[in-house]
């Protein structure tokens, strides 16, 4: 039996995204995926499957409000077409039908090699908070964009790269839970257990249920990042618990809570089929 086949839902026993009964119901987001070629099966890249899943979730399915749109079922299709697509041919496009004003919500994702190195390009064709669809060349300039490198194996924003300066002021600001964070997603191994350290001695050291559920949130997140799938689950269903039996600060981390559950959830599932296919691998691939 695999990980999380018999995991407890998150707090107030609905799923994650899952509409709370006393809030108006959205309607399901009808999306295609649109690729050229030939499609690919197989994580080709050998990404860790994480990465993706984390900046697919903050940037696409958080940023433009699809998470309350679209079914568990539909991220883990969606990041597994994403992720098994990746080539420099030709770029993967998600497309939202009737996002807003019955104009659809484009989202590309191409494999761009700058010499030796790997980058990522995320594309679309609306604003940084998703209320206004452009259309045309002209536009581009107003439209989000990210880039990310891959980074031995791991999908890395160019924002969140390790900066020494940026260090230095979040050392300076004595925030740890932002310091552990900053080292997760900065592309530099060599502080991964820093963060994992400075993590532990908050929750120990929390002055409130609160910010010792933050950090928590936040170590899930690190243990993800470094493939201890089963020390997040574990992590996460104790706080579930906690939170479902109204510790202070439920209200507060609920969405940050399902958000980190489905992201576990989304991770395990692409996992899970890396390794199907590394077991059965059929000789077309």
């Amino acid at each position: 039996m695999g990980l999380l086949s018999c995991s407890t839902p998150p707090p107030s026993s609905r799923q994650p995204g899952e509409q709370s009964p006393h809030q108006p119901q959205h309607p399901r987001a009808g999306y295609r995926i649109l690729k050229e070629g030939q499609p690919n099966n197989e994580n080709w890249l050998e990404l860790n499957e994480y990465f993706l899943v984390h900046h697919l979730y903050t940037d696409v399915f958080l940023r433009f409000g699809l998470h309350k749109l679209i079914s568990l079922e539909d991220k883990i299709r969606i990041s597994a077409a994403l992720l098994y697509n990746l080539d420099p041919e030709k770029p993967v496009n998600l497309i939202f039908d009737d996002y807003r004003d019955s104009s659809a919500l484009v989202v590309s994702l191409q494999l761009i090699p700058i010499g030796r190195q790997r980058s990522v390009l995320l594309a679309t064709n609306a604003d940084p908070r998703g209320e206004r669809i452009y259309v045309g060349a002209g536009n581009v300039d107003k439209t989000f964009k990210r880039s990310y490198l891959i980074v031995n194996d791991q999908l890395i924003a160019v924002a969140d790269l390790y900066s020494q300066s940026r260090e230095s002021k979040l050392i300076e600001g004595n925030r740890a839970d932002e310091l552990a964070s900053f080292y997760i997603y900065d592309g530099n191994s060599s502080n991964d257990t820093v963060a994992e350290g400075l993590l532990i001695g908050s929750i120990r050291a929390a002055h409130t249920a609160a910010e010792r559920g933050l950090c928590e949130l936040i170590l899930c997140r690190c243990y993800m990042s470094q493939n201890r799938l089963v020390e997040a689950q574990a992590l996460l269903l104790s706080l579930g618990s906690r939170l479902s039996h109204g510790e202070e600060g439920a209200g507060e981390l609920a969405e940050s809570y399902a958000i980190t559950y489905e992201q576990l959830l989304i991770t395990n599932a692409l996992k899970e089929r890396r390794q199907y296919f590394g077991e059965n691998r059929p000789e077309s691939l």
